[in-house]
């Protein structure tokens, strides 16, 4: 029986291991035949083919003779060596000049050269004109370092600030609550003062921070630095290890103003309020923070970086000439204010040496004694 498988199914018995062999076809001879028979066939047809006839062979051509040698040359002797010359012995050093003396001579030398006396021609370069953004995109810096100059500023009527020479502490009160000398008396609900600062002292000697003028909280309240700024000033006291009965707190105006930043001639009018206040208090050293605080006891306008890390005295004028006495000794410090170090705490760095600055010079600071 004969099995016809194609390709196909040989493939698939292979994967399947299953080995087929096919029978051998008749006409194909077998390779151990067809060998034998191949070379046969192959040395037949060799023997049909005539030979070639073999070339002769060339003669071989003689060896040349072999040139003699040449005589080696004879050495030259060797050279005796020279002596070595001696070292010659070293210079001493010049000892270098000093750099004036150096340049003496060239200074002498270019006096006596001659000097053009033409001109010299100046060049005149025109001034760029700039024009000022609108006022819609102008920022303002931050912290404001300096207030306008006092030229720029009408001048402050003084005829309707009441006399406050000689009163006591509740007088001076009742003073600045009916003062009317400014605008800012329209929005007045209550001045601002220090309830604290009646109290007599312990016997401890007391710090006066003053401030910028007061909010609408302290205007409702009538009680100075209300809020996280009171906290925050609070932090410094305690960080300089003052208890709370040495902190004595005062704004640069009585009235806060109604939504817009106090004018330099109505921080003016309440200055002196506020010299009445350092002379009946007697604090050890003040510090003020802000520009506005600054100039109410300074009567200066540098910016505050320039006023900052120094020791200043109070401006008395001629008008309060009687309280020069009292606060001619009073140091005074300058800082950065409250709501400008929240907004930016790296400032508290620089604010801390101004409170390092301040318990120096009080510490150092003659008690004053009512």
């Amino acid at each position: 029986m004969t099995l016809h498988i194609d390709a196909r199914r040989r493939a698939m018995l292979a994967e399947m291991g299953v080995r087929v062999w096919l029978p051998m076809p008749k006409e194909a001879e077998p390779a151990a035949l067809a060998v034998p028979a191949a070379r046969e066939r192959a040395g037949h047809d060799a023997a049909l083919q005539p030979t070639q006839p073999t070339q002769p062979t060339q003669p071989t051509q003689p060896t040349q003779p072999t040139q003699p040698t040449q005589p080696t040359q004879p050495t030259q002797p060797m050279q005796p060596m020279q002596p070595m010359q001696p070292m010659q012995p070293m210079q001493p050093m010049q000892p270098m000049q000093p750099d004036h003396a150096v340049a003496a001579p060239a200074r002498e030398a270019a006096s006596k050269a001659p000097v053009d006396s033409a001109p010299v021609r100046q060049i005149t370069r025109p001034e760029p004109s700039i024009t000022p953004p609108p006022a819609s995109l102008r920022v303002q810096a931050d912290p404001p370092t300096s207030l306008p100059s006092a030229a720029s500023q009408p001048a402050a009527d003084t005829s309707n600030v009441p006399v406050l020479a000689g009163l006591p502490w509740p007088a001076l009160q009742q003073a600045a609550s009916s003062c009317t000398a400014c605008a800012l008396h329209s929005g007045r609900q209550h001045s601002v003062w220090d309830a604290s600062a009646a109290n007599e002292p312990d016997g401890l000697p007391r710090w006066l921070f003053v401030l910028d003028p007061p909010g609408q909280a302290e205007n409702t309240s009538g009680q100075p630095l209300q809020g996280d700024a009171g906290r925050l000033l609070a932090n410094m006291a305690a960080a300089v290890r003052l208890q709370p009965a040495q902190i004595l707190r005062s704004h640069a105006t009585r009235c806060a103003p109604a939504g817009r930043a106090a004018t330099l001639p109505e921080v003016a009018q309440c200055a002196a309020f506020l010299r009445h206040e350092i002379a009946l208090l007697r604090p050890q050293v003040i510090v003020a923070l802000g520009r506005n605080a600054a100039w109410s006891l300074l009567q200066r306008t540098e910016p505050l970086g320039q006023l900052r890390g120094q020791l200043h005295r109070i401006a008395v004028p001629a008008g309060d000439a009687a309280l020069q006495p009292v606060l001619a000794d009073i140091p005074v410090i300058v800082s950065y204010p409250l709501d400008y170090l929240l907004r930016n705490a790296p400032a508290k760095a620089r604010a801390w040496e101004d409170l390092c600055l301040a318990a120096l010079h009080a510490a150092s600071a003659p008690t004053i004694r009512a």
